[in-house]
């Protein structure tokens, strides 16, 4: 973090800040952005706002979206780049009254009366503050704050009204307000020594006609009651009223948990009518374990919020969290990061007002109108919260075998593997060998609820995205009819709950050209584009955003069967897909047959579900840096067999077969180096293989002695009419052996032969 933090910035050059400010000028502030209170860039003799200029000149240095992604003030990158190029950076002159307005909005009715024969300045406001800082630790300070609590409702430490003196501070007239004496705006000259009695009656009499600014109204100095909480989260002590109960037009909700102290301390400003158990909203969510608050785009976990955060290219926590090292967040982790503070290194106020000033503007400048629909009928009842931990492929294994699965260690091995390598897997095979049955058992074994998966029937008549993502009904601008089969569905519910894993099953997938009916599935999914659905960016048309992203958190698992009823998959399919092949052996079969019962999936419901989180951080996680020679041998060679028949692969299929390697030593570390290279073989560069006899004979001969160690693979294997073992230490790899003298035996036979069919 610390590196990229250095980085930032650091090719921005002159010429940068002047296009910059060309389009600043012409556009005004960015989206996302407010004008800075304390600081200003001087460039050719004009003020601006540091921040939005920077973003925009990093746009043109480095192609980076112009948005809020770092932080302004003394000692960041963004100052720094500034004093690099020698640009003046300014404190604005009522930098002192800014603070003077958050820390002190509270001094007590008595203190300005005692100084009531006094000119306020710039120069004297510490002499003020001092003053009132000492008046605060006596006894009479504590009473006129009670004073001050009930003559205006404001609370002793809220610091929630300013008077008419505030307004014109406020409004930065400096030599106006240098001549103003608290007297002239109080109309209180001769109360220097008025008695309380009197005060309060003085009080009542003229607090009508004080003007609180706009915008003012119920604000306080929020660093300080951030500091207040990380206190008081140290202690035993779970009580909240002694914090503000609104911020502005926000109501300010704390907790430290309910009856037990929580793990996740939290403050959240809630706009009406979002609820911390339903809607969405800033929220401060301070990690204890980590030492890390952080400032979030708040999603409700109880209830899943009807209305959506408008950001671009958002980061979940969960994803912050395994990015960083930092494990799997316990709770909160579909919310997303806006700023990240180290709790012993907070940065300083200004910075701080700054970032919570950003973020509540993009809240209260919501695209998408913030509404709560509350349906009675199909009300989500509150999910039980449940404790996480690291994923172990023995507990599936033990599991599957209870519930009368007879899928082998391997079978399992390679599944979960090509799930967390990319979220695209199809089973291939022989009809009824179980890759249905497969896909819902892990389905079903790991996520928590029927809501988290969906098994969707391909139908025939598919010829286009319809059926899976739905359309706009013609005759009624405002319907979008979603699929009755739930696939729709399941992807918004996965765009809303990103710490949990949804699965969506295709089952029979070449019923139909899958290119035509999951085209968008395909181009979504390397492009990481969005599900563009309808054109209405303004509205929920039926609750469908107008498009949805493909979340880190969604799966798709199809199923394939080969016969004259079905269509065969297109290199573009395979390509993208990891290829996994049924084959139910001989001793399966026995076992089977032995005991012949039929499956009970009770045994499975929600066994993994404590382990779902780790399983979506393990689908997060990129390539390990660490290269394998014998991979890269491995691949070279089949590279230039492959070749020769037009099936080579390219830079995506490479990336993804040591992503495929790297993944199957992470779910199962007791796999050999060679058994890992097979599966990736097996898995990645043969299901593209097709054609001819005599387009695919030799290629295959050439492929099969790649798998094997000093042995004549065409006489050994490819005529041999016996019983075949491959499990001998002459062959290296013998899944891919395996398959390989399949397709030979198929294309002598037929003249033709695919990987599907063999």
């Amino acid at each position: 973090m610390a590196k990229s933090d250095n980085m930032l910035f650091s090719t921005v050059t002159l010429e940068n800040i002047k296009t910059a400010v060309d389009e600043f000028n012409e556009k005004g502030t960015p989206d996302g952005f407010s004008t800075s209170k304390y600081y200003d860039v001087k460039i050719d003799g004009v003020l601006y706002p540091p921040m939005p200029i920077m973003a925009i000149a990093n746009y043109y240095a480095t192609d980076r979206k112009v948005e809020n992604y770092f932080s302004g003030g003394e000692n960041t990158p963004c100052f720094k780049a500034y004093q690099r190029l020698g640009i003046e950076i300014i404190t604005k002159s009522n930098n002192m009254l800014e603070k003077f307005k958050y820390q002190y909005l509270s001094l007590p009715i008595y203190l300005l009366i005692r100084l009531s024969k006094e000119k306020f300045s710039i120069d004297n406001i510490d002499n003020i503050v001092r003053d009132l800082q000492n008046f605060r630790n006596t006894e009479k300070g504590t009473i006129t704050q009670n004073l001050f609590q009930k003559a205006f409702d404001w609370g002793s430490e809220d610091k929630n009204k300013a008077i008419n003196l505030y307004r014109l501070m406020l409004n930065g007239d400096e030599n106006a307000f240098n001549q103003l004496r608290v007297s002239e705006i109080l109309e209180f000259s001769k109360l220097k020594d008025i008695s309380l009695e009197e005060l309060e009656a003085k009080i009542n009499k003229n607090k009508g006609s004080w003007i609180i600014p706009s915008g003012f109204e119920n604000k306080f100095d929020f660093p300080e009651m951030l500091s207040k909480f990380l206190e008081q989260a140290k202690t035993n002590n779970l009580k909240t009223k002694q914090y503000p109960k609104t911020y502005g037009e926000l109501k300010v909700k704390v907790s430290f948990g309910a009856g037990n102290q929580a793990e996740i301390p939290w403050i959240a400003l809630l706009k009406e009518p979002n609820r911390v158990t339903e809607g969405i909203y800033p929220v401060y969510l301070y990690f204890k374990k980590e030492q890390t608050i952080i400032l979030a785009y708040g999603l409700s976990e109880t209830i899943n919020p009807t209305a959506i955060w408008n950001i671009e290219d958002p980061t979940t926590i969960t994803n912050y969290f395994y990015k960083n090292g930092l494990g799997t967040p316990k709770h909160y982790g579909s919310s997303y990061v806006y700023k990240v503070y180290d709790v012993n290194d907070l940065p300083d106020e200004a910075i701080l007002n700054d970032d919570l000033d950003g973020i509540l503007s993009i809240y209260n400048h919501q695209e998408e109108p913030i509404s709560i629909v509350v349906d009675t009928e199909g009300l989500v009842e509150p999910e039980t919260i449940i404790e996480q931990e690291d994923f172990k492929l023995s507990k599936l294994i033990e599991d599957a075998a209870i519930s009368g699965l007879l899928f082998s260690d391997k079978l399992l091995t390679r599944f979960v593997s090509s799930l967390i390598t990319k979220p695209f897997v199809l089973l291939s095979g022989l009809s009824g060998s179980g890759k249905t049955k497969l896909a819902q058992t892990f389905a079903k074994w790991i996520c928590e609820s029927d809501q988290q998966y969906c098994v969707v029937p391909v139908g025939a008549d598919w010829t286009n995205r319809e059926p899976l993502l739905g359309y706009e009904n013609a005759l009624d601008s405002k319907e979008y009819v979603l699929p009755e089969n739930g696939a729709l569905q399941l992807v918004i519910n996965a765009n809303k709950k990103l710490h949990k894993p949804h699965f969506l099953i295709l089952d029979e997938m070449n019923l139909s050209h899958v290119e035509r009916y999951f085209a968008d599935f395909l181009s979504v999914m390397e492009s990481k584009e969005k599900f563009k659905l309808h054109s209405d960016q303004e509205v929920l048309k039926s609750k469908v955003p107008f498009e949805l992203q493909w979340p880190k958190n969604l799966f798709v698992i199809g199923t394939v069967n080969i016969d004259e009823t079905t269509y065969m998959f297109s290199p573009k399919v395979l390509d993208r897909a990891n290829v996994i092949e049924f084959r139910v052996q001989e001793e399966e079969i026995a076992t089977f047959l032995n005991a012949p019962n039929d499956i009970n999936f009770e045994h499975l419901i929600g066994k993994g579900s404590t382990m779902s989180q780790d399983f979506i951080g393990m689908a997060a996680n990129g390539t390990n840096s660490i290269i394998s020679e014998n991979l890269n041998t491995a691949l070279v060679s089949f590279f230039g067999q492959l070749k020769k028949t037009g099936t080579e692969f390219g830079y995506r299929t490479a990336m993804e077969i040591h992503r495929l390697f790297h993944q199957l030593a992470v779910v199962n570390p007791d796999l050999s180096e060679n058994e890992q290279i097979d599966i990736a073989i097996m898995q990645k560069l043969l299901p593209k293989l097709h054609g001819s006899r005599r387009k695919l004979c030799p290629v295959l001969e050439s492929l099969g002695k790649l798998c094997v160690d000093n042995v004549d693979v065409k006489k050994a294997y490819f005529e041999n009419s016996t019983d075949l073992n491959y499990d001998t230490e002459s062959v290296i790899y013998p899944l891919s052996l395996e398959k390989i003298t399949r397709m030979y035996k198929g294309s002598i036979d037929n003249g033709f032969a695919s990987y599907a069919e063999a």
